[in-house]
């Protein structure tokens, strides 16, 4: 039966205290949260601090990514002797019986390696996002139970992860530091598992990038994006795909915004050794 003790949980911040966080304020409400074993790595330029005294805290400047962080996370749960990994982001609100519904999915499921809460998005779903053609799409309706990774795509955060079947997949790639950190988990992670499991919860998450944005931070994303959808590309991810999503993104934003410097930048990104 699965117990709080049974999970290392790893909450990635940038820019926000930890202890100012949703997941760690709706987490640390219950019972259950205050008995996990925690890390939180700060990607912060400047370190926020540990919010509790039982919690590991490690701050990275350079901003090594969430991937990075993640893996460091399983390097702790291993030394916790922990079975699960709960990843987390600091922007995503769990409901108070958030642990019950996680113990009751592996009680009707109890051979899965990977359960995941839904997020909506409006009157559709970020996630389990469709999978079609190596990207996800705003999911209506959702799938009940167990359903196939090749199909949809859940993002990281809420993902509560057999620690095991984490290692014999190699875990994130490190080098896919945001976007695509998830679809290249999953990438490796399907061709040994190939369910997923709903549980019984909706987790309230706000995604960079939907909203509107300047220039400037557009550009400054769209980086980002290509950046990391070409280090996936390099490491085993479907390249021709991730080019030609990147190449439609390029000009959409360039008719939004009138400016060819997104075609520089996909250039850059995709052209590096």
């Amino acid at each position: 039966m699965l117990q709080p003790s049974h999970i290392q949980a790893v909450l990635v911040v940038y820019r926000q205290k930890a202890a100012e966080s949703s997941s760690w304020i709706s987490l640390r409400a219950t019972a259950a949260g205050k008995k996990m074993y925690w890390i939180i790595v700060d990607n912060s330029p400047e370190a926020g601090g540990s919010p509790a005294a039982d919690v590991v805290y490690e701050h990275q400047a350079s901003n090594v990514g969430v991937s990075a962080a993640y893996l460091r996370g399983a390097e702790l749960a291993k030394a916790h002797g922990c079975q699960w990994l709960l990843l987390l982001d600091q922007d995503s609100h769990f409901p108070t019986h958030w642990f019950e519904e996680y113990a009751a999915a592996l009680g009707s499921f109890p051979n899965a390696t990977l359960l995941v809460p839904a997020v909506p998005a409006g009157k559709k779903w970020i996630s389990p996002a469709g999978y079609r053609w190596h990207r996800g799409w705003l999911n209506n309706p959702m799938p009940k139970g167990p359903f196939r990774l090749n199909h949809y795509a859940p993002i990281n955060a809420g993902m509560l992860i057999q620690r095991s079947a984490y290692e014999a997949c190699g875990g994130h790639e490190s080098k896919v530091q945001l976007d695509f950190s998830d679809f290249a988990f999953l990438h490796k992670f399907k061709k040994q598992n190939s369910y997923a499991f709903l549980v019984e919860f909706s987790l309230q998450h706000s995604l960079s990038g939907i909203e509107k944005s300047s220039f400037e931070q557009r550009i400054t994303r769209f980086g980002h994006y290509c950046r990391d959808a070409a280090a996936f590309a390099r490491s085993g991810g479907p390249t021709a795909w991730l080019i030609w999503w990147a190449a439609w993104r390029t000009l959409l934003l360039s008719l939004r915004y009138r400016r060819l410097q997104f075609f520089s930048v996909f250039w850059r990104e995709f052209n590096r050794p």
